[in-house]
This record gives structure tokens, sequence and C-alpha cells, in this order.
């Protein structure tokens, strides 16, 4: 049930597999741009040129380059894109897709991640210029002191800091919009039955 001033409606139904989100914060002469990864091999760039909440265009990103795309952040003009082992940079990204051009001059930020398939696919944020990254478990229930990690490294990929161990595997976080404060999901271990361990917010 859906709140009073809440609706549902489709904004495109031409994006196959999608996974995360993130919406571009310039103007872009009223139109809006929504950027869509997948846990396949593709990244979407989605123009909504009126601004109505209907897609015109839906943009391949990329396809076939990239090895679960999953993490996906848009900062500052700037599409962030998480794979399992590597973070790329996008620059003027939005320019790309106002014009219908295929993008060009993305680069390598981070590559210093496991490859670990298991709970390696990524979601990614980024704030204050920061790019913020999860690292996994690379089994159900493990102690291994390198993973199970969030870290962060500047958007240049240096002064790398951890920022909370022990949180075995997140798909989603964000910041609290006064205090600042992370907030984000995990996922508890698996095979010990459908109600626990308990998945949390912390």
């Amino acid at each position: 049930q859906n709140h009073m001033d809440y609706s549902i409606s489709c904004f495109t139904s031409q994006v196959p597999g999608a996974r995360s989100l993130a919406v571009s914060k310039n103007d872009n002469n009223g139109a809006s741009i929504v950027y869509v990864s997948t846990r396949g091999s593709a990244v979407y760039g989605v123009l909504d040129s009126d601004a109505n909440g209907e897609a015109e265009r839906v943009q391949t990103i990329t396809t076939g380059e990239l090895e679960d795309p999953n993490g996906i952040a848009w900062y500052e003009g700037t599409l962030y894109v998480a794979t399992v082992n590597t973070v790329y940079a996008y620059p003027n990204i939005d320019s790309f897709i106002l014009n219908n051009q295929t993008p060009t001059g993305r680069t390598v930020v981070y590559s210093d991640l496991p490859s670990d398939k298991h709970h390696g696919w990524k979601y990614i944020g980024v704030k204050d210029g920061m790019i913020y990254i999860p690292i996994g478990a690379p089994c159900n229930i493990c102690d291994r002191p390198e993973y199970s990690l969030i870290i962060r490294v500047s958007l240049q990929g240096t002064n790398r800091e951890t920022v909370a161990e022990g949180v075995r595997n997140t798909v989603g976080f964000d910041w609290h919009p006064d205090t600042g404060e992370l907030w984000f999901t995990e996922n508890g271990g698996d095979r010990l039955g459908d109600n626990r361990p308990d998945d949390e917010i912390n």
C-alpha cells in the first residue's frame, strides 16, 4: 500500500538486469538522467528529456567490457562504476548522454581490490570527495581480516582508509542528512534457516 502522496509508474522497461541507480544532479537544461548498473556487463544512461517521469531514450554506456559492474555513483559530473576488483571513472558523463554519444575517457580510479566473486560485486557511494567501497567476505562465515570491510579512497584512488570492519556483505548504504552518519545494510550468514541470523541495518 502506497502513501497517499506517492504513485508508481514505469520509467523505462529497456534496462534488462537493472540493479543499482545513480541520478545526475546537474540541471542538464531541464532533462533528467538516471544511470543504471547490472550484474551482467552493461551500464546504461537513461534520458528523460523533459523530466516528466517517462524516459525517451536508453543509451548503453558499456557492455561486454566490464564484469559485474554493479556499483555505480554520480559525483560532480563523473560517473563511478565498480566491478568486482576495479573502480572506474567516466568524466563529463552527462554531456555524452545528452548528445547521444558513446562515452570516452574512462579511467581506472582504484584496482587494489580482491577478485573473489563470492560477495565480490560492489555497491559504492561517494561523499565529500571520497569513494566508499565494500569488500565482502569471500565465504559464508569466515574470519579473514582483509575482508568484511567498508573502505574509502579519494577520487584519485589514494588515501585508503578503513571505515568499518566485520561487515560480512553490504549491498546498500547512505548518509544521515543531518548528522552525516553512515548507515548500511549487512546480510547475515546463509544455510541456518530462513529467519536466522538476522540481516541488519547499522
